[in-house]
């Protein structure tokens, strides 16, 4: 019979609250303040990249090449929610639906596409619409998947 080991994870912000010479919890929040808003800036730089990758992958968007577009949309929708950009994630995960439903049935027409990268880089700067602005730009995104997938039906 074998043994059963338990352990608890080091709790380093514990231990640094609990030490006699160690920092004061304010100074432990805002260091991982600071990470964090660090974490933010290099998320949307990312996420800059990728529409820049997005934008030359759509211009000739081959059969071949929607795996390569898929992954690219997929790492913008991964790191929405950490430069909190939740409705670029929402519009990157209906631009992953419909690209994954191109792939099972072979081709993704261009203007379906031009309109989903269109609506990223909107939602890249959310503060220049509304809040009904986005949610009208999201309906929309997500009527077109709709059509595909009834297309893709019939």
């Amino acid at each position: 019979m074998s043994k059963v080991r338990f352990f608890a994870p080091e709790n380093r912000l514990a231990e640094a609250v609990n030490q006699p010479d160690g920092l004061l919890i304010e100074e432990v929040i805002g260091d991982a303040d600071m990470v964090l808003t660090r974490a933010v800036g290099e998320s949307v730089e990312k996420i800059d990249e990728c529409l820049a990758s997005i934008d030359g992958l759509a211009s000739d968007a081959a059969p071949g090449q929607l795996g390569e577009l898929y992954q690219a949309v997929r790492e913008v929708a991964g790191l929405a929610g950490l430069a909190k950009l939740p409705d670029l994630g929402r519009a990157a995960h209906t631009f992953c639906s419909l690209i994954d439903l191109a792939q099972s049935s072979g081709a993704l027409p261009q203007d379906q596409i031009r309109v989903n990268v269109d609506v990223l880089r909107l939602l890249r700067r959310p503060e220049r619409f509304a809040e009904a602005e986005r949610a009208a730009l999201l309906d929309n995104l997500f009527w077109v998947l709709e059509k595909a997938r009834r297309t893709a039906a019939a």
